[in-house]
């Protein structure tokens, strides 16, 4: 499997991002791309999910109300049957948050520490790299990360929110 950088930006939100296209290196598998985009954004060590993983609690709660947008709906039920809201569970992001991690040299490079990042993957069923391209992979990573600086915003004494950034426990 390979990768190569397709973007590598700023995002409006101020956090690094990047989109990378990926080839499975494997031809003819039929209902599954050979090769996909994924998108990545970086969050700096004073974010509140610095350092934890897309799949631990959040300390936060979603309204019952929140939609399941364009997250994966296994990821959702999973935190309704649990009774706790995953870090992915509060972004609304194509399939999901499926990456979390402080590589320093993936998806790109970055100084050791400093930056931790989340991600997803246009890589699910019925995905479609024409319709799922590198284009529609940077918006949702703006999207991401106009979500992740929200959050860096809420104070930590409030804990139900709904998805997107929007407080619903007034």
């Amino acid at each position: 499997m390979t990768h190569e950088i397709v973007k590598d930006w700023t995002t409006e939100a101020g956090y690094r991002a990047a989109v990378l296209r990926v080839d499975s290196g494997v031809s003819g598998r039929g209902i599954i791309p050979d090769s996909w985009f994924c998108g990545y954004v970086g969050i700096p060590s004073d974010h509140p999910f610095f350092g934890k993983s897309d799949s631990d609690d959040s300390g936060f709660k979603l309204s019952d109300d929140t939609p399941i947008g364009k997250r994966g709906i296994i990821s959702v039920l999973a935190g309704t049957v649990t009774n706790g809201t995953q870090i992915s569970d509060l972004f609304n992001v194509h399939g999901s948050l499926t990456y979390s991690s402080g590589h320093e040299a993936y998806p790109v490079a970055t100084g050791r520490g400093t930056v931790w990042w989340f991600g997803f993957d246009c890589h699910h069923y019925r995905d479609d790299p024409r319709v799922q391209n590198a284009k529609y992979t940077e918006m949702e990573c703006e999207s991401l990360a106009a979500q992740l600086a929200e959050y860096a915003k809420k104070p930590t004494d409030i804990t139900e929110f709904s998805v997107g950034g929007e407080d619903t426990s007034k």
